[in-house]
C-alpha cells in the first residue's frame, strides 16, 4: 500500500505532546477502562458483538472523558463538531485534527484508526470491520497489539534491564515500546511499510526517545549487529487463512519461524534472549522442537533452546476454530483436513518459543514444558536461569552440599497391575502444576528419595545412602536434579516464584 494512503501525519511535536498529556488526564488506560467496562481485557472491545457488544454499549452512558474517547477512538463512532466541542478542548482536537487521528466523515468527524491505551502506552493501528467504522483490509494490514494472542505475547516480554533489544515483526510497535522501559537502544522491524508509519507514529506518540524503527526483510535492516534481547510475533498462520502479511506463515504455517530460528543466532550477543509466540504441529516424524533444533543448523551448539506449550489442539479442533473465526462455510473444513493430512500432524501447538545463546563454555540444553494455569513471565525466565544454572561448572559441588527441602504441592502417582495374582507396582509418576505442568516418570528410588528429603540432610548424605544400596552416583545426580528442576525439592536461592496459592 503506496504511503499516501496511510491515515495518520507525522505532525509537530507540540501536536504528539498534546494528545499525550490530555490522555493521560482523562485516565484513557487500560486499567480505567477494564474496570469501568467490567471486561478481562481490551481485546474485548475488538469482538463487542452479540451479548458482549451489548453489554460494552451499557456502559458508554457514563459521562467520564475516559469513556467519550473510548466511543471515538476505539468503537469509532462518528460525533458533530458541536458534540466534539461541547465535551473536548479544542486544542486537543485541534491536535487530533493535525495528526489525523479526526477526519471528517458523512455525519461529522471520526477516528480513522484504532487508538488503543495498552500497557500504559498509547497504540494506533488499523481498524477491524464493525459498522460506521472505517475499515482497512489489504494484506497490509496492522494488528493493534491488543488482540487476546497478541496480548499473551507482550505480556511475557522480559522486562530485565538490557542493552540493546530488538522486536521481529514489530506491526503497531508495542513490543518496541515495552522494550524501551529496559533497553538502552532499541530496534524495531518489519516487512511492510505501513506497518513502519505506524510504529513510528506511536513512537513519537508516546515520546519515546530510544527506539528506532525500520522497514526491511527479517534481520537485513540490522545487519553485523547483536542484541540481548530479540522478541518476535512471527506470522504463523497456516496458508488456509486470508493473506494477511502479518498472520499467514507460508507452505505449511511454519516457514516464517523456521527462516527465523535459522537466522537468528549470529543477532544474538552472548548470553542473549529471545523471546518468541510460536505455532506449530507435533507430526509423525517429529515434533514440533525437533524441527527447531534442525532449523538452528550448526547455531544449536551454542543456544539453548525452551519450547513453553501454552495451548494444545487436534488438527480437527483447530481447523473448526479457524472456520468459525473466519465465517467460512464447512467445505472449507475439507481443506484443513487434507492441509493437516499432508504433514501427518498428530497436533497443533501454540508456544512461547526461548532461545539463549551460552555466555560460556557447558553444554546446551533443550526442553519442552506445558504451562500450569499460573505459569507466567516469571516462570519462564526461572527456567531459563535454572537450566542454565545446572549446566554450569561447579554445580555437581554445590548440589551435593545442598540440603534438600521438599515442597508441598506434588503428588507421586502409582499404577498397579495384576501379576502373578497380585497388585504390584508398574510406574511411577511425579505430579506438579507449578512453575510448569509436570508429568515426571521416575523409577521407585526417585519416590523415596523424595520423602527422604527432612530439610536436615545434605544431598550428599542422601548420595551415600542410597549409592550403598547398589545405586550408581550418575543415577543419583541426575534423579536429584530432575526433581529439584520439576519443583519436588528445592535448593536455596533457586525456588521458582510463588504460584500465590
Amino acid at each position: 500500500m503506496s504511503r499516501h494512503n496511510f491515515p495518520l501525519r507525522m505532525g509537530p511535536g507540540a501536536a504528539f505532546e498534546t494528545v499525550r498529556n490530555f490522555l493521560r488526564e482523562a485516565d484513557f488506560t487500560d486499567t480505567f477502562l477494564r474496570a469501568h467496562f467490567q471486561i478481562p481485557g481490551l481485546y474485548t472491545f475488538l469482538y463487542s458483538v452479540g451479548v458482549q457488544g451489548e453489554h460494552i454499549r451499557r456502559h458508554y452512558s457514563h459521562p467520564a472523558t475516559a469513556v467519550l474517547l473510548a466511543r471515538l477512538l476505539i468503537e469509532g463512532q462518528p460525533f458533530t463538531g458541536q458534540e466534539l466541542s461541547a465535551k473536548l478542548p479544542e486544542s486537543f482536537l485541534d491536535a487530533l485534527k493535525d495528526l489525523g487521528l479526526l477526519e471528517r466523515c458523512r455525519t461529522g468527524w471520526q477516528c480513522p484508526v484504532l487508538l488503543m491505551p495498552p500497557m500504559g502506552f498509547w497504540v494506533a493501528s488499523d481498524r477491524g470491520a464493525r459498522p460506521g467504522a472505517n475499515v482497512y483490509q489489504e494484506g497490509d494490514y496492522v494488528m493493534s497489539g491488543v488482540e487476546r494472542v497478541c496480548w499473551d505475547y507482550a505480556s511475557r516480554i522480559s522486562m530485565r534491564p538490557c542493552r540493546k533489544f530488538l522486536d521481529m515483526g514489530t506491526g503497531s510497535g508495542l513490543g518496541a515500546l515495552l522494550g524501551s522501559r529496559c533497553a538502552e537502544d532499541v530496534y524495531g522491524i518489519d516487512i511492510t511499510d505501513r506497518a513502519v508509519q505506524f510504529a513510528s507514529f506511536n513512537r513519537a506518540l508516546n515520546g519515546i526517545e530510544n527506539l528506532t524503527f525500520l522497514q526491511g526483510d527479517m534481520f537485513a535492516p540490522v545487519a553485523g549487529m547483536q542484541f540481548d534481547r530479540i522478541t518476535a510475533n512471527l506470522p504463523f498462520e497456516p496458508p488456509l487463512k486470508k493473506n494477511l502479511i502479518f498472520s499467514v506463515g507460508g507452505e505449511d504455517g511454519e516457514a516464517i519461524i523456521h527462516r527465523f530460528v535459522s537466522e537468528v543466532a549470529p543477532f544474538l550477543a552472548p548470553g542473549g534472549r529471545v523471546f518468541a509466540l510460536v505455532l506449530g504441529t507435533d507430526r509423525e516424524s517429529g515434533d514440533f522442537e525437533d524441527r527447531i533444533r534442525q532449523w538452528l543448523g550448526a547455531a544449536a551448539s551454542e543456544c539453548d533452546v525452551a519450547l513453553l506449550v501454552t495451548q494444545k489442539f487436534s488438527p480437527v479442533e483447530y481447523a473448526t476454530q479457524q472456520i468459525i473465526g473466519e465465517g467460512e462455510g464447512l467445505w472449507k473444513a475439507h481443506e484443513w483436513d487434507a492441509f493437516y493430512r499432508k504433514l501427518d500432524a498428530r497436533q497443533v501447538v501454540l508456544a512461547h518459543l526461548l532461545i539463549q545463546k551460552r555466555a560460556t563454555e557447558r553444554p546446551v540444553f533443550f526442553t519442552r514444558r506445558d504451562f500450569g494455569p499460573l505459569t507466567g513471565l516469571a516462570e519462564m525466565e526461572w527456567l531459563l536461569d535454572w537450566e542454565t544454572f545446572i549446566r554450569e561448572p561447579g554445580f555437581e559441588e554445590l548440589l551435593l552440599a545442598t540440603v534438600a527441602e521438599p515442597t508441598s504441592d506434588w503428588e507421586l502417582l502409582v499404577r498397579h497391575a495384576l501379576r502373578e495374582g497380585a497388585l504390584k507396582a508398574q510406574s511411577y509418576t511425579f505430579v506438579k502444576k507449578h512453575p510448569f505442568a509436570v508429568e515426571l516418570e521416575a523409577p521407585p528410588w526417585m519416590g523415596m528419595l523424595a520423602s527422604s528429603c527432612d530439610g536436615k540432610k545434605t544431598v550428599g548424605e542422601l548420595c551415600q545412602s542410597f549409592t550403598a544400596k547398589g545405586l550408581s552416583r550418575e543415577q543419583f545426580l541426575a534423579g536429584a536434579t530432575a526433581l529439584f528442576s520439576a519443583d519436588v525439592l528445592r535448593m536455596n536461592g533457586h525456588a521458582p516464584p510463588s504460584s500465590g496459592v
